[in-house]
């Protein structure tokens, strides 16, 4: 049975804005290591709290970022994949398209469009 105390809040919200903060570099173990949980009990701790698993909230931070830098500036497609925490540029394409219905590009340029008189 799930402990809903205000520690375990504290300590769900502190987890979360970490990974929120760090997801260009963060791992589930590095999270385990930083508050001295075993990585099962992290991933279990995650899901508990927020109902998301590390790596949906790990994907939610990224695209919100990724997001932010496709609106604010005109930065490479490449480039904003390394700067949110993706190795491969094709891995972040593919993620991205599967999440808002359209790649990073065609999401880019409807947003110029959008701007357009």
């Amino acid at each position: 049975m799930p402990r809903h105390d205000s520690r375990h809040y504290a300590a769900a919200f502190e987890i979360t804005a970490y990974i929120q903060q760090h997801h260009n570099d963060i791992s589930l173990q590095a999270l385990a290591d930083r508050y001295h949980y075993t990585l099962e009990y992290t991933s279990r701790f995650i899901k508990e709290a927020t109902g998301k698993t590390f790596s949906e909230i790990l994907s939610d931070a990224q695209m919100k970022h990724a997001i932010s830098l496709l609106k604010s500036t005109s930065l490479p497609i490449a480039e904003i994949a390394y700067l949110i925490g993706y190795e491969n540029t094709e891995n972040f394409i593919r993620t991205f398209k599967k999440r808002y219905d359209k790649t990073p590009t065609a999401y880019r340029k409807e947003l110029i469009n959008d701007y357009r008189f």
